[in-house]
């Protein structure tokens, strides 16, 4: 069943504006950097959890062939008219990530945005990397960005507030954060405020934080050969207790071995 308790028809509609300030190009250029690829032209890419779609759209304006899945049905229906727009086909499906099905193969398969945190459970987070492997061809690397757990307990996550305008109107965010560390997830509720009349939209986000050996561990058992951790936009840097944001380059083996 599709967990629609998250990413509701408000949030969704407020997306964009808060993170309108997100370094999507630059995110886009180190996908492309993990992705070894000279050229993105026939390169197929899944883009898992694509949220609005801003980073395949760009992915897909380099020549690659897009496939985008979330959970949210707003989202989705955001990330498609974004498409639309620009006149270039994709394909989109709505399905969970702990479930989803597709019988294609792919060069390349991404997640942005700490979306795997969505996943808490164990059991759940390998059969997502086993079927990850299952869906891309040999020689394909799967990219994604999470939580890294040891910036998570050093430096505890606090509550913040974010400001932000649509049509003249200005919108408040608080951010709160409580942390289970007997499951390794931070619970992260959301609540924005219009500041002209008074409405809420409140949601409780549920992630996990990870630590290298298990995620090297689960994507070692899911299949994959050989797999690069390093600061997220921070290539060849030295992962440090502050680097709050892990990237994750796992890759399978080509057909020759």
């Amino acid at each position: 069943m599709l967990d629609n308790t998250v990413f509701n028809d408000d949030y969704a509609t407020y997306y964009d504006d808060l993170y309108a300030t997100k370094k999507y190009g630059a995110e886009v250029q180190y996908l492309i950097d993990c992705f070894n690829t000279t050229s993105l032209e026939g390169f197929r890419i899944l883009d898992l959890g694509c949220g609005t779609g801003k980073h395949a759209l760009l992915l897909a304006q380099a020549g690659a062939e897009l496939s985008i899945l979330d959970r949210s049905e707003k989202m989705l229906e955001r990330a498609v008219h974004r498409f639309e727009a620009a006149n270039i086909s994709v394909n989109a499906y709505q399905a969970d990530l702990q479930s989803f099905e597709i019988d294609q193969q792919f060069d390349a398969v991404i997640s942005m945005f700490a979306v795997i945190g969505y996943v808490t459970r164990t059991p759940d987070l390998q059969r997502l990397f086993t079927n990850i492997r299952k869906c891309l061809r040999p020689g394909g690397v799967f990219v994604f960005d999470c939580w890294h757990g040891n910036a998570v307990l050093s430096e505890k996550p606090q509550s913040r507030i974010k400001t932000f305008n649509i049509d003249d109107h200005q919108y408040y965010r608080l951010s709160e954060t409580s942390l289970d560390i007997l499951t390794n997830t931070a619970s992260v509720k959301f609540t924005i405020l219009d500041a002209s009349s008074g409405l809420k939209t409140v949601e409780t986000h549920e992630m996990r934080y990870f630590f290298i050996p298990e995620l090297r561990y689960m994507l070692h058992q899911a299949g994959f050969v050989s797999i690069h951790f390093e600061p997220f936009l921070k290539p060849g840097s030295y992962i440090t207790e502050q680097e709050w944001n892990l990237a994750v380059v796992a890759r399978v083996c080509d057909a020759a071995n």
